[in-house]
């Protein structure tokens, strides 16, 4: 039996970005944001919409979440994400899982594409 709408599908993967900061950037205050770089959904937190179209063998209806500590991630939130204290080498653990976008879903690949914006304080 398919997954309902927006749930775990069992199939998340973990994303880990490993940031080496300067010296002199130790114990400074940095600042992140996520910008979606394929279109994302407008209703929900952290959805990529699938970047590959179905007739290039896109999966329909399917989509990416991308959260960090169990929630999705808000787009474009300047203010949302912090790193008090940064040390020599810093970790950001995120993870992927399909998204369910409808109930008309089709098997295929599913691509979706974000940076991460790092800035000090």
């Amino acid at each position: 039996m398919p997954s309902p709408r927006g749930n775990a599908t069992g199939k998340q993967k973990d994303i880990i970005l490993d940031i080496n900061c300067p010296t002199s950037s130790v114990g400074n205050k940095y600042t992140y944001w996520f910008n979606p770089i394929t279109p994302n959904s407008s209703s929900t937190n952290g959805v990529l919409m699938n970047s590959v179209p179905v007739a290039s063998g896109g999966a329909q209806d399917v989509g990416l979440i991308i959260k960090k500590d169990g929630t999705a991630i808000k787009f474009y939130d300047y203010d949302a994400y912090s790193i008090a204290k940064v040390a020599k080498t810093q970790e950001v653990k995120l993870t992927a899982d399909y998204y369910r976008l409808s109930s008309t879903i089709s098997t295929g690949t599913v691509q979706g594409i974000f940076e991460i914006i790092l800035q000090e304080k």
